[in-house]
């Protein structure tokens, strides 16, 4: 317990270590809401215990230490200045690592993503620990797990990374989520010169996650754009894993612009389509962007709607670009190993000279059913993950050949996860037949398992088009 005496009020004020580290955590963002701090709270003590309404009135009344406002119905808490002086006169923050966030909703919107991001990667941090027999028990917090499990661990013995370098808050263990501009230490004026200007930024070791919100207000042309410039900056920091998360309102954190949950399928699907299309000078050459981000492997890009980026972000953290492929090849294991009617049978791994980064993620397999010897017709299997841009141009080249050969329809598998995370697509009206009932391997379909998945009646999800702004979860049998 420390105490803290506030001045103005004349009144003492009894803080728990975590409380003042989880207030650190506050200025470090420039505001946050309860449910965030909820977050951060249950990755700072590895518990679910709730933070009580009643303590965060004290702290912001009695206590004197955070101011209130409500912005859209949301109640935001920020530091006070006079507590901010306290906590830099007792060590525990550094003035210019505070957060220059404006309180509005666009900001609350990447506050969650950010936070929500750190508590998805907690979890699977735990996860891979667990599968590695590491002693959970020692762990000091939360982002001690995050930063052992990215470290990597072989036979229970943690692998040293010569590139992670912790900062100077030593129970952060180096996840660090100040804004972009602390991170690199940029005054005013060199801030005017950057390319770009990611909303929130993570940094963990040599992997950097940049966050851009989108809230359904920039042009299709501003955000490609974007992308192009991440190219750039990808190719300049060769020794760097560069992250662009390009997330979009939704609903599902309540805003007057999008009054209900809703996934804009329309405007991702015509960015990638946007991006399909342009050309930029690229290591002295016009190419197209795909042709670019075929040849950048140390950027991956992710589209995703807000309320399933957290996902994106912790595998940014704990798997890098070629690890993808093994999430979903796990996928198929785990399904043959469960499933008694239905198994892969995967035949050989494609090939494309002009498309490695795609086509390394995707292989020539059929379906065989063990009982009646039933066997499918050929089809490419997609190893992919729910938002990353390279799934998606997978999905539109393979999607697009197998409508012109009549053969090969491509079957998206992702990654085993805990909930069921909406993918997005990019395919043409013509693949699909919505009143199927029954697989007919023309059709581009997806493979997602759960811990619910039954495997008695094995199914699969058909993929809908982007623009018909339908839930992609029609569902029908494989045989």
């Amino acid at each position: 317990m420390v105490l803290y005496y506030n001045l103005f009020k004349n009144s003492k004020y009894y803080l728990k270590d975590d409380h003042i580290k989880l207030l650190v955590i506050m200025g470090l963002n420039g505001f946050l809401t309860a449910q965030q701090l909820q977050l951060y709270h249950e990755v700072l003590t590895m518990k679910n215990t709730k933070i009580s309404a009643q303590m965060l009135s004290r702290w912001s009344k009695r206590g004197g230490i955070v101011g209130v406002n409500k912005i859209q119905n949301h109640v935001t808490y920020h530091l006070k200045d006079s507590f901010i002086d306290w906590l830099v006169a007792q060590g525990y923050l550094y003035k210019n690592d505070l957060a220059d966030r404006s309180e509005n909703i666009h900001n609350i919107m990447v506050n969650q993503a950010i936070a929500k991001g750190i508590w998805q990667a907690y979890q699977t941090s735990i996860s891979l620990l667990r599968h590695s027999n590491y002693g959970i028990n020692t762990l000091v917090n939360g982002f001690e797990a995050i930063t052992k499990a990215y470290k990597g661990v072989s036979n229970g013995q943690l692998i040293n990374n010569s590139n992670f370098t912790p900062n100077n808050y030593q129970w952060l263990y180096g996840v660090d989520f100040r804004s972009y501009f602390r991170q690199l230490g940029l005054t005013v004026e060199e801030q005017h010169h950057l390319n770009f200007m990611p909303d929130g930024f993570i940094s963990i070791g040599n992997t950097a996650i940049c966050v851009e919100l989108d809230n359904l207000t920039e042009t299709n042309e501003r955000l490609v754009a974007k992308i192009s410039n991440y190219l750039y900056y990808a190719k300049e920091h060769p020794q760097q894993h560069i992250v662009m998360c390009l997330i979009f309102n939704d609903g599902s954190v309540r805003n007057n612009k999008v009054t209900a949950k809703k996934i804009p399928y329309s405007k991702i699907y015509h960015i990638v389509q946007k991006s399909l299309q342009t050309q930029i000078t690229y290591r002295g050459k016009q190419v197209g962007i795909i042709n670019a981000y075929n040849q950048q492997t140390n950027l991956d890009i992710f589209i995703a709607p807000l309320m399933d980026s957290d996902i994106d972000i912790s595998d940014a953290i704990f798997y890098k670009n070629k690890d993808y492929t093994k999430l979903s090849a796990d996928t198929i294991k785990l399904f043959n190993a469960n499933s008694s009617k239905i198994k892969f049978y995967v035949k050989s791994h494609n090939q494309h000279k002009q498309y490695n980064r795609y086509a390394n993620k995707s292989y020539y397999a059929y379906l065989y059913a063990p009982n009646t010897r039933k066997i499918s017709d050929d089809i490419i299997i997609v190893l992919g993950q729910e938002h990353l841009f390279d799934t998606l141009v997978t999905q539109a080249l393979y999607a697009n050949k197998a409508m012109k050969d009549h053969r090969y329809y491509p079957m998206i598998v992702y990654p085993l996860r805990q909930r069921l995370i909406t993918p997005v697509a990019f395919i043409s009206d013509d693949l699909q037949k919505q009143n199927a009932r029954q697989y007919t391997y023309h059709q581009v379909v997806r493979l997602q398992l759960t811990p619910t998945y039954n495997y008695d009646v094995p199914m699969v999800y058909l993929i809908n088009n982007v623009r018909s702004n339908l839930q992609p979860q029609i569902m029908f049998k494989l045989f």
